[in-house]
């Protein structure tokens, strides 16, 4: 019997530790950072993240927020993005820290250059950028953009 109380005792101990630790995870950690977004679909880019979802801002994009106007625009694929990175060091953050400017990412995963093109001229040009930066990634970016054109 004593030892059926300890297995309980002991179960019990990791539950509410484990619950504990996730409250303060919560409470730590930027949900952009770390956890899956939701994927829904776009009639012109084929994916895009769901507005709000975890730690993204009103347009879908890995930002706090959306400006009414962006020194530095941002737009690439999952490299730009900032995979696997927390958000803050994401390369255009990173690039806004260095010249003190506000870089507005619009990256996401499976874009190729000709979503970055269609960004650039239906989304990033709202935000009346001073410099475009985008990040080619030539690691598959050139046969994304072969695909996109002959497969949709």
């Amino acid at each position: 019997m004593a030892r059926l109380a300890n297995l309980a005792l002991l179960f019990v101990a990791t539950f509410a530790a484990l619950a504990l630790a996730e409250v303060g995870l919560r409470f730590a950690v930027n949900p952009g950072d770390f956890l899956q977004a939701t994927l829904i679909e776009d009639p012109v880019l084929g994916h895009r993240i769901e507005p709000f979802s975890t730690g993204h801002d009103a347009l879908g994009y890995r930002n706090s927020g959306v400006p009414t106007q962006a020194d530095i625009v941002a737009i690439g694929d999952s490299m730009t993005y900032g995979v696997s990175a927390p958000r803050d060091f994401s390369w255009p953050q990173q690039l806004g820290r260095l010249r003190g400017k506000h870089v507005y990412n619009m990256a996401l995963g499976g874009y190729g250059p000709l979503h970055y093109l269609y960004l650039a001229r239906a989304s990033a040009a709202n935000l009346k950028p001073k410099l475009l930066v985008i990040g080619v990634y030539l690691g598959n970016d050139l046969m994304d953009a072969y695909n996109l054109a002959h497969n949709r």
